[in-house]
């Protein structure tokens, strides 16, 4: 059975931080995840956001960028409701 995380991760409060920012943010989702037991010989970011993505809900996620591209793969699908 796998573990429940309770993922906490700092906030900057920096906005349009670009690669950097996403650096930092993947290396710190990283320590998480290595405490937790998992990924212990390192990150592949394509498997983690595979296993995240499975548990995420797009619609209610927080992120204001996540939230513009979400919205802009609904129109360019043409859907107006939930991506599958």
């Amino acid at each position: 059975m796998k573990k429940i995380i309770a993922l906490s991760l700092p906030k900057n409060g920096c906005t349009g931080g670009g690669e950097k920012q996403a650096n930092r943010t993947w290396e710190a989702l990283e320590r998480v995840l290595k405490r937790a037991g998992y990924h212990k010989g390192g990150l592949e970011k394509y498997k983690a956001s595979g296993d995240i993505a499975q548990h995420m809900t797009p619609e209610v996620n927080r992120s204001q960028s996540f939230q513009v591209f979400y919205r802009s793969l609904l129109e360019l699908t043409g859907n107006n409701c939930k991506l599958l």
